[in-house]
């Protein structure tokens, strides 16, 4: 049987995937490479103030008492005062 000017049968293949290519050398994400010149500026400036180590610092605890104006008032006065 021959063909009466009939085309050859059409291959279809499937799309391909798109990857990217593999390279020898990994890369940082932009996001990363953007925000470490931020916080090494920020480490620097902390440790030029003094204010790198705040946080360890002592912690001071005030007290105060309040009193009524009656008691207040009952309290002797030095003479001192003008």
């Amino acid at each position: 049987m021959a063909d009466h000017g009939t085309a050859p049968p059409i291959t279809v293949t499937e799309p391909r995937l798109a990857t990217r290519r593999a390279r020898g050398r990994r890369r940082h994400p932009w996001h990363i490479l953007v925000a470490t010149p931020l916080a090494v500026a920020g480490l620097v400036a902390l440790t030029v103030t003094g204010n790198a180590l705040r946080p360890f610092d002592r912690i001071d605890v005030i007290e105060a008492k309040m009193a009524s104006s009656r008691t207040t008032s009952r309290t002797p006065r030095s003479s001192a005062c003008c």
